[in-house]
């Protein structure tokens, strides 16, 4: 017996090592930064701790920067280790709720393992691979978790209860004061404290009393972080945090309640089936692209390993059945887990992009509910763990999908910077980005801002930025102020300020339907300009950039280098042209050429036809605009009006006049000498 024991808490640990590693990590090595990352690295990169403390004050959790403090100095701007460095703690965090499950229950060794894993798989918070900010997360959640752990090894053996307790003080204290996501996750102490108390001799008076005893100086601590979050907590002038929902109990008790009733409802009803809906989903259930179909055959790995290790590697004896008990428990700790994102009246169910962060909380006791409600419906044993496998598995589906959305924007991210670095390889600062919308997805006009702002300048001596981004559809008139010439915006704990001269106008296609354009006032007539650009064109100062190295400052998060495609040549082509180098810009296309590259957008000719036409190369300049005009007769006007500009030159290179004539006829241009 003994044997068997050993073997089956050798097993579940690996068994959840193996399931998290056969699920996250294939994608690893291909995901990046996003989202808040963006802004920790550019705080972190201007003035290290005290950008982040700066950061994180602004942002209302003062005391949070030392975690991401650590990882920096651990694992500096590498994309890939903070990766790993967030599954790790995922991964424990999985093994602490093992811990926990088989302190509780030993003589369930199977439903431990599957509560584990569940909650290692649950298909909450698709941001997984955001992995910087998410690693403040992860590892406040792993010491809540072991927090438990200890003190329920604190009450099971006596003869450690000081240590065990002090350990388990500590990290309750570490974890509330640095972020609040977890505080009412950390209130479920009390239900695991009752659970083990209520198995010892004795009256219930007197197992209340000494649940509440072993409860109170958690609960000391817990009640004296609330003051100071609600009270005493050091902000900018206004705390985005604020519980004004707890607030509106003083204002209108009635309404609060029905508020979080309703919140409440959505929550449950979305984290016990609505969840299930999205590995089930149409669109989940298509096999293109490729990445669906590898996130099925993972799903069903994920599916087989658990159903090998259990049928092998536990020894088969009866586990019980329905306990209402245990289906209440978690049910309680799951609406516990949900509390912090009621407070601030920001909950899980809300539908924004942003708020399944409010239910990572919540999977623990969602997780027991299910098992609980499995054992009802489901009178057979096996029946019951092929049930819960299958959830596993879809929960391994919808994460492989979710880290694939990320992986797809990490890799347009990547093209974006080292397009834009190869067309501006230097830029003069400050400068204002105004593009076609959000350009890369999951990320959003505002997390771009600090990204670009770490690409022109990492090191500054303050964390004001010098590099903004504005979306044109986002309110852009709102920053620029076109009679007056200057551009402003502050948002959070940055502020922006420049003159409309410091402006570059940017399109940019991440479905690779175009490369990067930096766009001019001669960029009128493109056709593929979108209108919603064309009235900032006038602004777009493209004397701000400046030949140099293309090569990012911070290598670490860019990368040394990138695959030379066709945007690689239209892009450096671009910067010849605009300095005149003609002849590098011919050295270009004939490269691209010869490896048989082609644009996507026949606009994309026209650096090199200006470029022919500018080096007297007449013949290879013709023969440019009749590949453009080719490939779509979309760009007819936009030639003529380039070949008219070249006709109506003061200069008279040798054979201009024939070429303009031949590009009348042949090009049927009516506007030149040639018709």
């Amino acid at each position: 017996m003994k044997s068997t024991f050993l073997k089956e808490n050798i097993i579940s640990p690996v068994v959840i090592f193996i399931t998290c590693i056969v699920t996250f990590a294939p994608q690893i090595p291909f995901l990046g930064f996003a989202l808040d990352d963006w802004m920790f690295i550019d705080f972190y990169s201007s003035q290290g701790i005290k950008g982040l403390m700066t950061y994180f004050y602004f942002d209302n959790r003062p005391m949070a920067f030392w975690l991401p403090w650590i990882g920096f100095n651990l694992l500096g701007t590498t994309p890939l280790y903070w990766q790993i460095w967030t599954l790790f703690w995922k991964i424990m965090i999985a093994i602490a709720i093992w811990l926990i499950a088989r302190s509780l229950f030993p003589e369930k060794p199977v439903q431990n393992l599957l509560i584990a894993l569940l909650f290692a798989l649950y298909p909450v918070f698709r941001q997984q691979s955001s992995a910087l900010q998410l690693s403040v997360h992860m590892i406040c959640f792993f010491m809540v978790c072991f927090s438990l752990y200890l003190t329920v090894r604190a009450i099971q053996h006596s003869k450690y209860w000081f240590l065990f307790s002090a350990l388990a003080l500590l990290l309750s204290m570490l974890e509330l004061f640095t972020t609040e996501f977890f505080a009412g996750f950390e209130l479920a102490r009390v239900i695991i404290i009752g659970y083990l108390v209520f198995q010892t001799e004795g009256s219930p008076q007197k197992k209340i009393l000494l649940t509440l005893k072993q409860w109170l100086p958690y609960l000391v601590i817990w009640v004296g972080w609330a003051i100071w979050r609600v009270a005493y907590i050091p902000t900018p002038g206004h705390d985005r945090n604020s519980p004004i929902v707890v607030l509106g109990f003083f204002s209108n008790p009635l309404k609060t309640l029905l508020n979080i009733f309703q919140m409440a409802v959505q929550d449950v009803v979305q984290m016990l089936i609505g969840v299930w809906n999205i590995p089930l989903s149409t669109p989940s259930l298509s096999f293109t692209p490729i990445s669906n179909l590898l996130s099925w055959l993972i799903g069903i790995a994920i599916i087989l390993i658990v159903f090998a290790a259990i049928k092998w590697g536990f020894h088969r004896r009866p586990e019980g059945g329905f306990d209402w008990r245990f289906g209440l428990g978690g049910f309680l700790i799951m609406l516990l887990g949900f509390i912090p994102g009621w407070a601030i009246g920001n909950h899980f169910a809300a539908g924004t992009q942003y708020t399944d962060r409010f239910g990572l909380a919540a999977i623990p006791g969602a997780v027991i509910f299910l098992i609980t409600l499995s054992s009802l419906l489901f009178k057979s044993h096996k029946i019951q763990i092929g049930f819960l496998t299958i959830l596993i598995g879809l929960g391994a589906v919808y994460h492989v999908q979710s880290l694939a959305q990320y992986r797809y924007s990490w890799e347009h991210q990547a093209d974006f910077y080292w397009q834009l670095k190869w067309r501006a390889p230097q830029i003069t600062l400050p400068v204002a980005f105004i593009g076609n919308g959000q350009l890369i997805n999951e990320m959003g006009d505002w997390f771009l801002s600090p990204a670009l702002d770490h690409l022109y300048a990492p090191q500054r001596p303050s964390v004001a930025p010098l590099v903004w981004y504005f979306d044109v559809n986002n309110h852009l008139a709102d920053y620029v102020n076109m009679d007056a010439g200057s551009i402003q915006i502050a948002k959070y704990s940055r502020e922006f300020s420049s003159s409309t001269a410091d402006s570059l106008v940017i399109q940019y296609d991440p479905n690779g339907k175009q490369c990067l354009w930096i766009l001019s006032n001669g960029d009128q007539s493109n056709p593929l300009v979108v209108d919603e650009l064309k009235p900032y064109l006038g602004i777009s100062n493209i004397n701000k950039i400046q030949d140099g190295n293309d090569l990012p400052a911070d290598t670490a998060v860019f990368g040394a280098s990138h695959p030379k495609n066709w945007c690689y040549y239209f892009q450096k082509a671009s910067l010849a042209d605009q300095f005149g180098k003609w002849d590098t810009a011919l050295s270009l296309w004939a490269e691209a050429d010869q490896k048989g590259l082609q644009p996507k957008a026949a606009e994309e000719y026209f650096p090199f036809i200006q470029s022919a036409t500018a080096a007297g190369k007449w013949d290879l300049a013709l023969d440019i605009s009749g590949r453009a005009l080719k490939m779509t007769n979309r760009v007819h006007d936009y030639l003529c009006q380039a070949w008219q500009k070249v006709d109506q030159a003061v200069n008279q290179p040798e054979g201009k006049k024939e070429a303009v004539q031949k590009a009348a006829v042949l090009f049927s241009c009516e506007n030149l000498a040639g018709n």
